[in-house]
């Protein structure tokens, strides 16, 4: 494959369960851009083409620095794709695998800036459910910029999967008690993909395992995790009361802080903002907006700048 639409393929540089990514040239403006083409399996069925369409039309709305920028929906003869914005850097998924001597203030950069992608997302209306937060989906640039890919893009593997195979879709590892008890993905649910994560770069390791699917879906919604400080010592006292709370009581009904970890509330948290002044405020809004609002405001807390990876 040379062309697809208007865009010269330079390389191949990803296939996954959705598609291969391709790096491209837009040769109208000579701009690089990253080229993501969907399965033949995914664009046969009209309705499940629309559905993906209308989805990625609502990721292409947003605007923020730490998401991907969509540029266009195409397709040639069979073969549906998404041009977006090109990042160099690698995913946060191969440096969590390298296991580096990262400082603190890095590793929670990281999670402060998906944090902001994510609260800015729900904010939207109607609000836009990333559904796949991992690692694999967190790019890192060389100068330091942390942005979130395939915002919206798992919607369509949702409606083809579960309806012809009656399957889950996500990553295991990172999905919340709600969706394995047949809920719908939310804010809560990318709330929890959020604390997994934020867990695993201060540990190198999930707050949850399971020798098979089965195991680790029932120790998601049953057991506790491990300590974070057990499982990463020396993590100061004001992140470890941030992580270290039960997960598995997070999602289990709509009366609970639906952060890993979060306490029993009866009501949304107060969130502490900033005015014009400079000093913090409290806001009132949609609860899955606050509590990434109030992860990213208590984060903020410990100092964070970016550094070379």
């Amino acid at each position: 494959m040379k062309k697809l639409g208007k865009f010269e393929i330079i390389s191949k540089v990803g296939q996954g369960a959705m598609g291969v990514v391709y790096k491209a040239r837009d040769p109208f403006i000579d701009r690089t851009v990253a080229l993501k083409t969907l399965t033949t399996g995914l664009s046969e069925d009209p309705h499940h083409l629309k559905r993906f369409y209308s989805e990625a039309r609502s990721a292409g709305n947003l605007r923020h620095p730490n998401i991907v920028t969509i540029y266009e929906l195409g397709h040639e003869g069979d073969t549906p794709f998404i041009a977006m914005q090109f990042l160099n850097g690698e995913s946060l998924d191969k440096i969590i695998d390298r296991m580096p001597n990262l400082p603190l203030s890095q590793k929670i950069g990281f999670v402060v800036y998906v944090c902001r992608a994510l609260e800015y997302a729900h904010k939207q209306t109607p609000p836009v459910i990333h559904r796949d937060v991992k690692p694999g989906n967190v790019m890192v640039c060389p100068d330091g910029a942390v942005v979130v890919v395939d915002f919206g893009i798992a919607r369509l593997g949702e409606s083809t999967v579960s309806q012809s195979k009656g399957l889950l879709i996500g990553t295991f590892g990172y999905m919340s008690p709600q969706l394995f008890r047949g809920g719908t993905a939310d804010s809560r649910s990318d709330i929890w993909a959020t604390g997994v994560m934020f867990y695993e770069i201060l540990a190198y390791r999930r707050p949850f395992k399971g020798e098979n699917a089965a195991a680790l879906m029932s120790n998601i919604i049953l057991e506790d995790h491990r300590p974070i400080t057990d499982a990463a010592p020396g993590i100061p006292e004001d992140v470890r009361r941030i992580v270290d709370r039960p997960p598995a009581s997070a999602v289990r009904d709509t009366g609970r802080d639906c952060r890993p970890g979060g306490s029993q509330r009866t009501q949304p948290p107060q969130v502490r903002r900033h005015r014009a002044d400079g000093q913090r405020d409290c806001g009132q809004g949609d609860e899955g907006s606050q509590l990434l609002v109030c992860y990213a405001e208590h984060l903020d807390d410990v100092p964070v700048r970016r550094f070379q990876i």
